[in-house]
């Protein structure tokens, strides 16, 4: 629902839901899943999101602290550790993130390692608005996997389909007797 809710152009979060969709939109922000539209959701119901997701810009903090120039800090760290969004150590990345005042957002949310009872529905939600070409910063192949994975959480595997039968065999025996 939240994938969908903030692809909705001038969707409107009515007041019941808001605490809900946030609690929602920091969780996928925080596990680097949340679209731009998404955040951009995020924002809207909580100005101070950046905070609540990555918490005070501790770079900044540290820039007033020590009396060195706006954004010394962020440089330094940038430089020692480098700004790719694919950086092993999170903590900086997030650092990083706080301090440009941006969120890490894929081009399409990518559940493929994620999981529980909601995922598959969150694949489906995903491998819909792909096809319904809502994902505009996404290229055609990220597009098409997305739909693909998708795909696979539906059709059941091997064991799958042997577990299905089993279960419809158990079911007609039933019936018989």
């Amino acid at each position: 629902m939240t994938v969908h809710q903030s692809h909705i152009p001038g969707f409107v979060v009515p007041e019941l839901l808001r605490s809900d969709l946030h609690e929602r939109l920091v969780k996928v922000a925080k596990d680097r899943q949340a679209t731009g539209e998404m955040c951009k959701l995020l924002r809207e119901i909580d100005p101070k999101a950046l905070d609540t997701v990555y918490g005070k810009d501790r770079l900044a903090i540290a820039d007033a602290e020590l009396g060195l120039p706006v954004g010394l800090a962020a440089q330094v760290i940038a430089k020692v550790f480098g700004t790719d969004h694919r950086d092993p150590d999170r903590e900086i990345r997030k650092l990083l993130q706080r301090d440009a005042g941006v969120f890490n957002t894929p081009a399409v949310p990518g559940y493929a390692d994620w999981s529980g009872i909601h995922i598959p529905a969150m694949r489906s939600a995903v491998a819909c608005f792909c096809a319904a070409g809502l994902f505009d910063g996404a290229d055609d192949d990220l597009l098409e996997s997305a739909i693909e994975r998708s795909k696979r959480t539906w059709m059941p595997g091997g064991r799958g389909l042997q577990a299905l039968e089993e279960l419809e065999r158990n079911l007609r025996a039933k019936r018989a007797a």
